[in-house]
């Protein structure tokens, strides 16, 4: 019979593993429902239901996005460029501060908010970091805070349309 070594750090680890990791997978992975990303909310005064992103998870992408602010920020002042993200960053505090508390549009608009500023490079800062933020912006950010009309832009700007679809 073969004996199992195991060491005190794997013990440790695997609690934290289970309770860390693979507890809140299996939660989103059971909600795979068609509502599985947004909650339907009915308003009591209309009866009407309007679509929400969940906030459950709203922490890893503004968390995401203002460290990469950071980035740009450290970035360009390893580069050597003027300009201040002090305004980006209040910015981002500001729509996670909405989001989290379930207020929709105001987290729309001030993302929106924050994307206007990139496209005026507020606080001078370079059209490198402006453009790096900007595109960040789309991978990170759940797509009902974006302006439809950004969207837009930003997939005729990136995408080649001729290598996009294929022939069968």
């Amino acid at each position: 019979m073969t004996r199992l070594v195991t060491s005190g750090t794997v013990v440790a680890l695997f609690p934290w593993l289970l309770v860390s990791v693979l507890l809140p997978w299996a939660g989103r992975v059971a909600d795979t429902s068609a509502n599985g990303l947004v909650e339907q909310r009915r308003e009591a005064a209309g009866g009407g239901g309007t679509d929400t992103p969940r906030s459950v998870d709203s922490a890893g992408w503004v968390d995401q996005l203002t460290a990469f602010v950071v980035v740009q920020q450290s970035l360009a002042g390893t580069r050597g460029e003027a300009g201040s993200y002090d305004a980006y960053v209040g910015q981002i505090v500001l729509v996670r501060s909405l989001y989290e508390r379930g207020e929709w549009s105001g987290a729309f608009v001030t993302m929106n908010r924050f994307m206007d500023m990139l496209e005026a490079r507020e606080g001078g800062i370079s059209g490198r970091a402006a453009a790096a933020l900007w595109d960040y912006c789309y991978v990170v950010t759940p797509p009902a805070l974006h302006d439809v009309r950004r969207h837009r832009q930003w997939w005729e700007k990136h995408v080649e349309w001729d290598k996009f679809f294929w022939e069968e």
